[in-house]
């Protein structure tokens, strides 16, 4: 078992790719089937959720909101699960183990709650932050049309370049939320087979993917190649395509932050005790 990195460790992207490769060469078929469970049971979620839609739309309104209620806390829970199974999977194939499918299907709440926890952490300071960068461009533009319905008459280049600074304003904005969000590309294995905390999962997870921001944004394109091949491919395709990728992004986790991770996570499913008779 090779070493854990330390200090700044580098992303080798063609490694990652032909490492993730082979983890889910070693079970392709566990992996395939429990990514189809995984869409069958968040479909019927993702339907009730919908209050526009039929037979939602259908349904008077106190009843509309129990089902988009329902809906949404079924979604949660769903994508919990079936994030928490794809990783331990791919975490032992990467391991060189070969996965079970009990080791994908099996619940754990101790750590769905820290990915909840990560999760809810990530889009509190994505609004946050969305906030801090957005009003004040907002801000400026209403100070702007206030003042140009004071004055009158405003000179056409002044219109124009207040404009182009505003919207120069909102793109800078938006691409710092972009990068924040992108700086967390490896969120959802730091939740689930880190030891560290919510706040320094946060600062080491940018601190690494800042280090290592090409090759992670190249990691990206390659996975979403894969991705849109998959769908390409009658949508058939994207369930070895989406594993696959997990896989990929576990092979880079193991790369830059190491290859140790929770035995109460990764360890096997356990065994149903026997029946005695």
């Amino acid at each position: 078992m090779a070493p854990a990195p330390t200090g700044n460790p580098r992303l080798r992207v063609l490694r990652a790719v032909e490492d993730g490769w082979t983890a889910f060469s070693r079970a392709p078929w566990p992996f395939v089937l429990f990514t189809l469970l995984y869409v069958a049971l968040s479909i019927p979620f993702q339907l009730i959720s919908d209050p526009e839609k039929p037979p939602v739309a259908l349904l008077p309104p106190g009843q509309q909101l129990v089902l988009v209620g329902v809906g949404l806390l079924g979604s949660l829970l769903v994508n919990l699960w079936g994030t928490a199974g794809l990783i331990r999977g791919a975490w032992i194939a990467a391991e060189g183990g070969s996965p079970r499918f009990a080791d994908f299907r099996r619940w754990d709440g101790g750590a769905s709650l820290r990915l909840l926890l990560h999760w809810l952490l990530l889009a509190g300071a994505a609004l946050l932050f969305a906030l801090v960068c957005l009003l004040p461009p907002a801000a400026l533009a209403a100070l702007a049309v206030r003042a140009w319905g004071g004055i009158g008459a405003v000179p056409e280049a002044v219109v124009v370049a207040g404009r182009v600074a505003i919207v120069i304003l909102l793109l800078l904005a938006l691409t710092a939320l972009a990068y924040a969000a992108f700086s967390q590309s490896f969120l959802n294995w730091l939740a689930l087979l880190g030891e560290r905390k919510l706040r320094a999962n946060f600062l080491e997870g940018a601190r690494i993917v800042t280090l290592n921001l090409w090759q992670v944004g190249l990691l990206g394109l390659i996975q979403a190649g894969i991705w849109i091949l998959g769908f390409l491919l009658c949508c058939v395709g994207l369930v070895a395509a989406w594993p696959l990728g997990i896989c990929i992004s576990t092979t880079a986790y193991r790369q830059l932050f190491g290859n140790q991770a929770r035995a109460d996570f990764v360890g096997p499913a356990p065994s149903p005790d026997p029946v005695s008779g």
